[in-house]
């Protein structure tokens, strides 16, 4: 698709979100800890059902460019690879662990390592311990990745799967991740970040890039060139920068076609209302934008590996 005709297109998906949810509104929320927690635990019903019934809250991996939800254990992949590959050690942090998908199947494939775990959402937590509970080497606490409750010099490897984005405080969270990391330790992200030169994009591209970081609890996302720059100042060194975006879009072609239903019938979202709370609904602002965001290079999705130096 050209830009134009996708520039179109968005002009078009603009205004069916218009029609139900203004978006003056929601670019003028602004995002907190309270927002992220009321967000993932509204959130969940369509994380259960139109995402992930295994209890993933992250995108799918899908390189080929057709959907397997295999893809979502891509992630988690990566993480036993650097264990097995580099030799990493025997204990692993994960910031944001959602539901526990990565830590629980991790624990369960390399029973001889120690994983740690910390989710800011209560009930998200509770069901990380339910569905961990049968793994000695897997334990769950709620807390802050800007704070952490861990000592210094505790890990060998910390990762975080779509979850440091929410920061209210990136660089504090990659001084944590450093400060509890060994020397020589890894730090490893999966997430999404404006692409350089965001800011010169046309300005519907921006809106709707922005509607997506605000409907997925993202209170103002960094380009990648100023993220890597920040963790440099920090005192990591980049092993990895690989742009990975094509291999959500077949997981975003999915949302996007529940998206489109929703938005299709005005009267049949509004009554959506009646049962289900803005958060959820909100989803499918994302799910209708985002393939064109990340296809338009607004936004991409990034697997990124820092050595603690």
């Amino acid at each position: 698709m050209t830009q134009l005709k996708s520039i179109a297109l968005l002009d078009g998906y603009l205004a069916q979100i218009e029609n139900i949810f203004p978006t003056k509104d929601i670019l003028q929320q602004h995002i907190n800890r309270s927002f992220i927690r009321d967000y993932y635990t509204e959130s969940n019903l369509a994380y259960k059902f139109f995402h992930s019934k295994q209890g993933s809250v992250h995108m799918a991996l899908n390189a080929d460019g057709q959907f397997n939800p295999a893809g979502y254990y891509e992630q988690a992949n990566a993480v036993g690879k650097l264990l097995v590959d580099k030799g990493a050690g025997t204990r692993v942090l994960e910031l944001g662990c959602g539901k526990g998908f990565n830590t629980i199947w991790l624990a369960n494939e390399y029973p001889d390592v120690q994983f740690d775990a910390i989710d800011l959402t209560p009930h998200f937590l509770n069901l990380a311990k339910s569905g961990g509970s049968r793994f000695p080497n897997a334990n769950f606490q709620l807390g802050d990745y800007h704070e952490l409750p861990y000592d210094d010099r505790q890990y060998d490897v910390v990762f975080a799967v779509e979850t440091v984005c929410h920061a209210s405080d990136i660089e504090r969270v990659f001084r944590e991740a450093k400060r509890v990391l060994k020397p020589g330790g890894h730090f490893l992200l999966f997430d999404g970040y404006r692409q350089e030169g965001f800011s010169k994009l046309d300005n519907r591209l921006i809106k709707a890039a922005r509607l997506v970081e605000i409907t997925m609890a993202v209170n103002d996302s960094m380009e990648i060139d100023q993220l890597l720059l920040m963790t440099t100042n920090v005192g990591f060194e980049t092993v990895q920068c690989e742009d990975i975006s094509q291999s959500i879009l077949p997981n975003l072609m999915k949302f996007e076609k529940l998206a489109i239903r929703f938005f299709k019938r005005k009267w049949r979202a509004k009554l959506l209302f009646r049962f289900f709370s803005p958060h959820l609904l909100k989803n499918a602002v994302a799910g209708l934008l985002m393939p064109i965001t990340i296809s338009e290079r607004a936004q991409g999705y990034y697997k990124l590996v820092f050595i603690n130096r």
